[in-house]
């Protein structure tokens, strides 16, 4: 299928030749119906005589300086290489980058394509990571888009199950726009989108322009890195994994959990909890009997998520948080991981906990909602 929005062009067609041969050239390409190549900036189109409805020119402010191009691919295909993550950019290559867009419903294929790019940066691009792998594991139903500049993989979107908010890597502008587009042109609705707060806000802006619909920020956090830890007094208490006769009690703990963070609290507590049971990821401060608890996820590219940190209201302000997550973070250092965290930046006090304990600041994240 092809479309003509003004001289931006968007294809979505079946895979025909593999996609990383295919942006690796960079050079004119025959698409489909469509020849196309970039001129001192400008795309230039020329289509088939079996393609003549275009629509009217759009204004030059209005054109999208990538060429999003989705490739909707299904079923599984081979990758002789990984495409390499991109680096630095040239002072030469200060012009608008020429994008193109894959689609696939596969975790796995994008595991493959884009693995060595998500693994470059495998603190900040942890989330989907894990994600993946836990798609690619037990497949859920899913859409992936990867956008790639000049040969090389310089962003992900990940909407996975397709009823959630999208999530995206940090990626340059104009590959925000690209991946924008080809998500509008597949006639895909997001609810809503998250990620790193510049490239997010590029996403929401452009959806905004491109389907006449508002976005609103509904929430911020910060994600942290541990790199040494300051350990509180552990005197008072022990950290330890759960244990299955207390899964009422953890239940219960996540659910109210799920709730302070505004996510679907009865699903996901069972979920978390029923996994961290099973692989000893979730873990409680006993003090003659659990007081806190929080749980970490399966170790990826060196990278350990610490997460579904609680302290029930009667058992606050005693420092029970701080000592779990401490104790927790130092194991995970001492077994050579790389401990993160994500914050809620409402709240002052756990951003103050986890900076005393040695986190520091990698990037803040935002959320947006679409009406």
């Amino acid at each position: 299928m092809v479309a003509d929005f003004g001289r931006r062009l968007v294809r979505v067609r079946d895979l025909g030749e593999r996609f990383d041969e295919a942006i690796a050239r960079g050079e004119q390409a025959r698409l489909g119906d469509v020849i196309e190549r970039v001129v001192e900036g400008d795309l230039v189109t020329r289509h088939r005589e079996d393609v003549r409805d275009a629509q009217p020119q759009r204004d030059q402010h209005d054109r999208a300086e990538c060429v999003p191009e989705a490739t909707v691919h299904r079923g599984a295909s081979s990758h002789p290489r990984e495409i390499r993550p991109r680096h630095a950019r040239r002072a030469s290559m200060l012009a608008p980058m020429r994008c193109t867009v894959r689609f696939t419903d596969r975790a796995d294929d994008v595991l493959s394509t884009a693995g060595l790019f998500l693994t470059s940066k495998p603190v900040e691009h942890n989330l989907i990571l894990t994600l993946l792998h836990q798609r690619a594991a037990a497949p859920v139903p899913g859409r992936y888009w990867m956008v790639a500049a000049d040969g090389e993989i310089v962003g992900v979107v990940v909407q996975s199950p397709i009823t959630f908010p999208a999530t995206l890597t940090p990626m340059p502008s104009d590959a925000v726009v690209a991946a924008v587009d080809a998500v509008v042109d597949q006639g895909v609705e997001l609810p809503g989108v998250g990620g790193e707060a510049s490239s997010v806000a590029r996403f929401a802006g452009r959806w905004t322009e491109r389907r006449h619909m508002s976005a609103v920020p509904t929430h911020g956090q910060r994600l942290y890195e541990l790199r040494s830890v300051a350990l509180p007094d552990l005197s008072g208490g022990r950290l330890r994994v759960g244990d299955v006769a207390e899964r009422d009690l953890l239940v219960e703990w996540m659910v109210r959990f799920h709730e302070d963070i505004g996510e679907d609290p009865v699903h996901a507590a069972y979920v978390v909890v029923d996994a961290g049971l099973a692989t000893g990821q979730l873990w409680v401060w006993d003090v003659d009997r659990p007081v806190s608890m929080a749980a970490n996820t399966d170790t990826i590219a060196g990278v350990n998520r610490v997460r579904a940190v609680y302290t029930p209201p009667e058992h606050r302000c005693r420092g029970y948080a701080s000592v779990c997550v401490g104790a927790l973070s130092a194991q995970l250092l001492e077994r050579g991981e790389r401990p993160i965290l994500y914050t809620d930046l409402a709240n002052a006090t756990s951003n103050s906990v986890y900076r005393r304990l040695g986190y520091t600041a990698v990037s803040e994240i935002l959320r947006y909602r679409f009406d």
